[in-house]
């Protein structure tokens, strides 16, 4: 069995009472799960109601940058703005094979070399 990729993806949806809210939380929630068992990507949700307010309302962003405002999002929609938060991240090597950034301690310097 092979363990989740994880980065950092976050989807933070707003929502209101209204029947799009309604209908963009099931199709987020059904669009994380089919990006895990397909990709085995974990992605963090989160759902914030407003319910005093309806204009604007469901609005998702993907790590602070706005998607959808308004709007029942669509997955390959969703599927582009995750991947292209993911691709702003990787660092490429050469021939261009992704590489995961070493963390670095205040004592010691890691070069990464191809």
């Amino acid at each position: 069995m092979s363990k989740p990729f994880t980065t950092e993806v976050h989807i933070i949806l707003y929502k209101g009472l209204n029947t799009e809210s309604a209908i963009a939380e099931h199709a987020i929630r059904d669009f994380t799960k089919m990006i895990y068992e397909t990709y085995k990507l974990s992605i963090e949700l989160t759902i914030i109601e407003v319910p005093e307010m309806e204009d604007g309302l469901p609005t998702v962003t993907i790590n602070g940058e706005k998607i959808v405002e308004g709007r029942i999002p669509g997955f390959d929609e969703l599927e582009e703005a995750v991947f292209n938060q993911l691709k702003e991240k990787t660092i490429l090597g050469p021939a261009g094979f992704p590489l995961t950034p070493i963390p670095q301690s205040n004592s010691e310097s890691i070069a990464l070399f191809a």
